[in-house]
């Protein structure tokens, strides 16, 4: 269980705080392509809406489960609050004018810290399974250019195609700059009625798919 504090220490009884925490093993070892060390475990944090929020963990997709057993059972925990009062999300129009996004980037570690017991990872299973269509076409920010990837191939995945990169978020004004883009990059492949295509746009951290 988590305990969210005000500024002044003491315990909030409102909820809205955002947190991404981790446990990473001491024997966890650096991963020999990007020398990262992976943590162990991630935690689902649960608001309460009082200022608490519990926490179930599970095991990280980077997690080596033919070494688990070697774990030494003490690590480190990394706490990272995000956002408080539920700012994370707030989206335009109320923070056009904001100098930030509104996230804290506050970082708590402790030391020493005992393994929780977390669950095996379990790889979700999507909505929609984009090996099924021919080309999958990706229109969107960066997120989405980092998701689709940006040369041919990308992932070792030929169905996917370089995502096109608008600047600017979807919404009501800019749609209609995304759909120029999309049928001037794309036109050839929208038109093509032997192959099955899939749309992803993306703006920021959401995603819809259109058939």
């Amino acid at each position: 269980m988590l305990y969210s504090l005000d500024k002044n220490g003491i315990p909030k009884t409102v909820g809205g705080d955002e947190y991404y925490i981790v446990y990473t093993d001491d024997n966890m070892v650096p991963d020999k392509i990007t020398n990262v060390t992976h943590a162990t475990a991630v935690a689902i944090v649960e608001d309460n809406d009082d200022g608490t929020y519990s926490l179930t963990w599970k095991a990280s997709p980077m997690l080596d489960t033919k070494k688990s057993n070697s774990l030494a059972g003490t690590g480190t925990l990394h706490v990272h609050f995000e956002y408080t009062c539920g700012v994370g999300r707030m989206g335009q129009p109320m923070k056009d004018h904001w100098n930030c996004g509104g996230a804290t980037h506050t970082d708590y570690v402790l030391h020493n810290v005992v393994m929780p017991t977390f669950a095996p990872f379990e790889r979700p299973a999507p909505p929609v399974n984009l090996k099924e269509f021919d080309v999958v076409v990706g229109l969107g920010d960066s997120v989405m250019g980092n998701f689709i990837g940006r040369g041919e191939g990308w992932f070792g995945k030929t169905n996917l195609v370089a995502s096109p990169n608008p600047s600017s978020a979807l919404n009501t004004e800019t749609v209609q700059d995304w759909l120029t883009l999309l049928r001037y990059n794309f036109s050839d492949t929208l038109l093509t009625h032997d192959q099955s295509v899939a749309v992803l746009t993306g703006s920021s951290t959401w995603v819809r798919t259109f058939r």
